[in-house]
């Protein structure tokens, strides 16, 4: 028996070698079903922006054929191309592409494609478009207890930010990225350059430019009316008229302050300390004795305090009725 298994062994060994290559050949022939995930490549027009609902990158395909294709199919630079374009005159369009082998590159071989998952892509196309937008801050954090945020200034102002068409045209403004108050700032302060938030609503828009912010942080600021203040008659060197107001119940007015509270307390206990003034310079070529003016007045406020703005935002502005006489002529000396 021992001679038998030693007897011719070399062709015995050349013959399993030949019967193991030939298990191992046969093995790939075999027809295999698998799937395969494949790169999503949208090609369209430079002016045109292109998002796919859902956010879907890849497709996955269903493929049948030799295992030893497969192998080779799974190392192959696959993708499925889809083309989309805008017709003349459209801002924007969704089309639904249905896939099938046309739009798959790469695939060589004798392997078939049997489904794709999902079947069908729904795309979102839209125009792109460039305009300019006013620049909201961003404001993250907050000062220390009993300082609050104030005014705040960009620079500049606007830019110009890039997005489909049909998005900009609903779009007043755009943010900054968050701007940061230190815990601890009691004081103005700015920022390095700070680049626009791509985010807002209903999509997104890119913004090469960046911007500067500066931020007041002052004392907590409050809102009290002011009575009784005052309004007095300047006159400049020279002026030989006498004006007097029309009413003289404007000689006080009452007025909205803002400012830190302890300042507002002082001027409410003494509203005395602060004038209204309505400054007069000339009134050359009036032509009569006596005229009636409205003009504007301003306050002399202490540092901190200011008008408390309307609500579009402007400066209360104070107008009173005044009325300029000639000086009555002096009585001759003898």
């Amino acid at each position: 028996m021992r001679h038998w298994l030693l007897r011719d062994l070399g062709t015995k060994l050349l013959a399993l070698f030949l019967g193991a290559l030939l298990w191992f050949y046969a093995r790939g022939e075999v027809v295999d079903t698998q799937t395969i995930p494949v790169k999503l490549d949208i090609k369209t027009e430079e002016d045109v922006i292109v998002t796919v609902p859902g956010g879907t990158t890849t497709i996955e395909l269903e493929v049948q054929g030799k295992k030893s294709d497969i192998e080779r199919l799974q190392q192959a630079q696959l993708s499925v191309v889809v083309f989309a374009q805008l017709d003349a005159g459209e801002d924007d369009a969704s089309p639904t592409v249905t896939l099938s082998e046309k739009n798959v590159t790469g695939m060589g071989g004798n392997v078939n494609i049997i489904s794709f998952k999902p079947p069908k892509i729904t795309l979102k196309l839209s125009r792109k478009g460039q305009q300019p937008k006013q620049v909201e801050v961003q404001i993250q954090g907050s000062p220390p207890p009993g300082y609050e945020v104030g005014d705040i200034l960009v620079l500049p102002s606007t830019v110009t930010v890039e997005g489909p068409k049909t998005l900009l045209a609903t779009v007043d403004t755009v943010r900054t990225g968050p701007v940061y108050v230190p815990p601890n700032q009691r004081t103005w302060f700015g920022t390095r350059q700070v680049a626009i938030d791509p985010h807002v609503e209903g999509g997104e828009i890119t913004c090469k430019e960046t911007v500067q912010v500066y931020v007041e942080v002052r004392l907590v600021r409050a809102k009290v009316t002011i009575e009784g203040i005052p309004v007095r008659i300047q006159y400049a060197a020279g002026f030989k008229y006498q004006v007097k107001l029309k009413d003289p119940e404007t000689a006080t007015i009452a007025v909205d302050l803002v400012g830190p509270e302890g300042k507002l307390d002082e001027i409410n206990k003494d509203p005395g300390n602060l004038d209204l003034i309505v400054a007069f310079v000339d009134v050359t070529g009036l032509g009569l004795s006596e005229v009636a003016q409205k003009r504007t007045g301003r306050f002399v406020l202490p540092p901190g305090v200011s008008l408390a703005k309307d609500p579009d935002g402007k400066e209360r502005r104070f107008e009173l009725e005044v009325m300029v006489t000639e000086p009555s002529p002096e009585p001759e000396t003898s």
